[in-house]
């Protein structure tokens, strides 16, 4: 009788403690969770969310590129003299401003401290080169090198086996650039599984 009063006991006393762990874990990441969004947040959300909707993008990757451009710091400025969220280069704003489907009647520099602006520039390059590259490797080293660096590096068979994916990248800074995309990229698709709408 004693020994079954004793077995219940610790019946009881595991539940419990199957419980609090239950309660611990789910605490746990829960507060994994809060403190990793706020290093991977979804700022400008409502422009991030419009023009990646108008172009066609994943809304996950055009925060990792604005987190690995720029931090999320609208007035940035590199030292190629890119600007703004997606860090766009005065050059590749006017020739993007001056394609048909943008409807901007000239760019200057301080435009493109506006997130609204940089904003959709820069998700229209993305597009733009997502659609000449059909590699999204590929056109996120482009939009860290440039298209004319890429080009050449896929005729290279020591780069690409068959010219359009990169398998090696020479310039080390943009073969970190595409890598720190990729991890933002998973951290934001393992935070918002559900999407960032």
């Amino acid at each position: 009788m004693k020994s079954l009063f004793i077995k219940k006991k610790k019946k009881k006393l595991l539940f419990l403690i199957l419980i609090i762990l239950v309660v611990f874990v789910v605490f746990a990441i829960s507060f994994y969770q809060s403190i990793a969004r706020f290093f991977y947040p979804l700022k400008y959300k409502e422009l991030v969310v419009k023009y990646s909707e108008q172009y066609g993008l994943d809304e996950c990757l055009v925060f990792s590129i604005i987190r690995t451009e720029s931090h999320f710091d609208e007035d940035a400025v590199s030292s190629s003299q890119a600007h703004g969220l997606m860090q766009i280069t005065l050059e590749t704003a006017t020739w993007i401003a001056q394609q048909e489907e943008i409807n901007l009647k000239e760019v200057d520099s301080q435009k493109l401290f506006d997130p609204s602006i940089n904003i959709m520039l820069g998700t229209w390059y993305l597009d733009y080169l997502l659609d000449m590259y059909k590699n999204q490797d590929t056109a996120v080293a482009a939009y860290n090198a440039g298209s004319g660096n890429v080009n050449k590096w896929l005729l290279d068979k020591k780069n690409s086996n068959d010219g359009i994916i990169l398998e090696y990248i020479p310039f080390g800074e943009t073969r970190h650039y595409v890598k720190k995309v990729n991890n933002n990229l998973n951290m934001y698709k393992t935070l918002y599984p559900f999407g960032v709408k």
